[in-house]
C-alpha cells in the first residue's frame, strides 16, 4: 500500500461554531504553504469514524480534523478501531468548530487558522494518551476511545435529559440544562476500583475522567491532568443534598477553574486502570458524546497517537 504524504481533512459541518469561509481559508491556506490535501464531509453521526477508517486503508497518515470534540472522538475510534496502522504513526491536526471546543484548551491548540496551518507545516507534535472504556448497551459489550474527558453523573443526566441533540443554543443551553437538572437529579451510589486495589464506595454527584483538564465548555475538571503521564486524573464530586448543591453554587467560579481546596465533598485519584460498578444503571459521556450504561472499565493507552499542538507545553 504506497502511503500518501497528503494532508486527509475531515469536517463536520454540523459542529457548533462550523464557519464555510473558516473552511476555505483553511483551503487557501494549505494551498499557499504547498501542502498536499484531499477533503471528505461528514454526512451522519459516527461518519467520521468510517471516513477515517477508509482513508487509513488509502495510505493517508495526517488528518486534519475541522470539527468539535464528538467529531475528534469519532476520528480517535476510526483509528484505533482498526488494525492495519499502528496510531503512533498517525499525525492529528485539530481545528476547533464546536460548541464546547474543550481539549485545545489543555494542549494550547491556537483558533486562529493561519497559526494552526504554521503548526501543520513544521509538524509540530506532542504524542498523547489515550483512554479506552468499555460500556453496555443493553446486554451487550461495547467500547469507546477518548482524548479528553469522560464520566457519569449529573453532566450525562443533563445531557440525556435536558439538551437538544443539534446542541443549537450552545453554552446557554448547557446553562439551561444544569438548572433544569439540579431541580431532579438523584445521587447514585457506585463501587470504584483503582489499579492499586483501592475501593472507593460512595454517592456521587459527577465523576469525571480526565486526560486533559476541561470539559462541558470549559469547567477546569481535573486541573492536574497531564495528557501524557499515563495516567487518568478522577475528580469525584460526593453526593450533596439539594441544599448543599445549591449552597456550593455559591463557589461557582472557583469550581469553573478547578479550585477545588475548598471543597471537602471533591476528591481526586490518579489510575491507569480502573473500573467503576452501581447498583442502579448509570450512563457515560465520553469526549462528551452519550454511550451506553455500566458497569464502565477503564484503560490508558499511553503516548499512544501524535496531535499538533505548540512547542514548550507543560507536560511530563
Amino acid at each position: 500500500m504506497d502511503i500518501h504524504t497528503s494532508w486527509f481533512i475531515i469536517v463536520n459541518p454540523k459542529s457548533g461554531s462550523h464557519r464555510p469561509k473558516r473552511l476555505a481559508n483553511l483551503c487557501e491556506l494549505l494551498e499557499a504553504k504547498h501542502l498536499p490535501f484531499d477533503k471528505a464531509v461528514t454526512q451522519h453521526p459516527l461518519h467520521a469514524t468510517q471516513l477515517a477508517k477508509d482513508a487509513l486503508s488509502q495510505g493517508y497518515r495526517n488528518f486534519i480534523i475541522s470539527g468539535g470534540d464528538g467529531t475528534y472522538n469519532e476520528v480517535i475510534n476510526g483509528i484505533f478501531g482498526q488494525q492495519e496502522v499502528l496510531p503512533n504513526d498517525i499525525t492529528l491536526a485539530m481545528i476547533p468548530s464546536g460548541t464546547g471546543n474543550d481539549w485545545i484548551k489543555t494542549m494550547k491548540v491556537p483558533f486562529e487558522i493561519e497559526k494552526i496551518v504554521d503548526l501543520i507545516v513544521h509538524k509540530k507534535s506532542v504524542l498523547q494518551d489515550i483512554g479506552k472504556v468499555t460500556f453496555f448497551e443493553e446486554n451487550q459489550q461495547k467500547e469507546n476511545y477518548f482524548l479528553n474527558v469522560a464520566g457519569t453523573g449529573f453532566d450525562v443526566y443533563v445531557a440525556k435529559n435536558f439538551l437538544s441533540k443539534d446542541k443549537k443554543f450552545g453554552k446557554l443551553s448547557y446553562a439551561f440544562g444544569v438548572v433544569q437538572g439540579l431541580f431532579s437529579y438523584k445521587n447514585t451510589a457506585i463501587n470504584i476500583r483503582l489499579q492499586d486495589g483501592q475501593e472507593i464506595k460512595t454517592k456521587i454527584f459527577l465523576l469525571a475522567v480526565g486526560i486533559c483538564k476541561y470539559f462541558a465548555s470549559g469547567v477546569k475538571i481535573c486541573p492536574e491532568a497531564i495528557p501524557d503521564d499515563g495516567h487518568f486524573d478522577l475528580t469525584v464530586f460526593k453526593g450533596m443534598t439539594k441544599w448543599e448543591t445549591f449552597t456550593e453554587l455559591r463557589k461557582i467560579k472557583q469550581l469553573v477553574e478547578g479550585r477545588f481546596e475548598n471543597f471537602s465533598q471533591i476528591e481526586i485519584f490518579r489510575s491507569n486502570t480502573f473500573s467503576i460498578t452501581s447498583d442502579q444503571r448509570i450512563y457515560l459521556q465520553s469526549d462528551g458524546e452519550l454511550m451506553g450504561h455500566s458497569p464502565f472499565e477503564f484503560s490508558i493507552l499511553p503516548k499512544s497517537i501524535n496531535v499538533i499542538t505548540t512547542t514548550n507545553l507543560p507536560f511530563s
